[in-house]
């Protein structure tokens, strides 16, 4: 291989280093909106969750109120 061949190869290789760089950063990029996009989505199934409790919570005493308003009693 000459000094021109060798050169060629050594400006190749820089350049795909800088291309293999390039694309780190865009994939670390890409890995923090993940990893951000997940914590929403978690907060957001905790929100629910406690909704989700709350209505649990509101049906289970239903029958009770239901009884109390129509003046039913139990001996």
């Amino acid at each position: 291989m000459n000094d021109n061949g060798l050169q060629a190869a050594i400006t190749s290789l820089i350049h795909s280093q800088a291309e293999m760089m390039h694309t780190q950063v865009q994939l670390a990029q890409l890995q923090a909106t993940l990893i951000k996009d997940m914590a929403e989505i978690r907060s957001d199934m905790q929100t629910i969750k406690a909704y989700l409790a709350r209505h649990e919570q509101y049906l289970s005493q239903l029958p009770e109120a239901i009884r109390r308003e129509i003046g039913f009693t139990t001996s």
